[in-house]
């Protein structure tokens, strides 16, 4: 927490508005001078690290994390396409199995304390669909009443290359 300094003055009352704290003081009469009331300002909150867009497969879970700065308690709330999520309170959110439907949403996270609030950089994510691997033309793949896989191959004319 950052300070200012008050000088002052023989007699008086200081009033001194820190934030949202009113801070009255009475100084000495009659000596020393020089005295002075240190009053706290508190520091608002400040994104220290932007939540960074991410690339994950459909399923995977996607994980947006914050790191912030500022004075105590630090208030997180967690944005999609500029809508607050219920319950994304912490400095990181998940989305536990993201769809394709969930592709190119804007997540950003809203952080305060009682000297202020700060709104994060938007983070995109994107999300694609896993590989597909198919046989090569002409390649059949089965599968056998035990579990096993087998496999034939044949020509363009038809007439088989192989068996497994």
């Amino acid at each position: 927490m950052m300070q200012r300094t008050v000088l002052s003055a023989r007699s008086q009352w200081l009033r001194w508005l820190a934030g949202s704290t009113l801070v009255i003081g009475l100084m000495a009469c009659g000596g020393g001078g020089g005295d002075s009331l240190p009053v706290p300002t508190p520091v608002p909150p400040s994104i220290a690290t932007q939540p960074a867009s991410l690339s994950v497969q459909a399923g995977q879970s996607a994980t947006f994390s914050v790191v912030a700065a500022g004075d105590a308690p630090l208030a997180y709330q967690w944005l999609r396409d500029s809508n607050a999520i219920a319950g994304a309170v912490q400095s990181s959110y998940t989305l536990a199995s993201p769809t394709i439907a969930d592709s190119n949403s804007r997540f950003a996270v809203r952080v305060s304390n009682p000297a202020g609030t700060v709104t994060s950089a938007e983070a995109v994510l994107s999300v694609t669909m896993p590989a597909v691997i198919l046989p090569p033309p002409g390649i059949s793949v089965v599968k056998a009443d035990l579990g096993s896989v087998g496999a034939a191959g044949a020509d363009a004319a038809g007439n088989t290359l192989f068996t497994r």
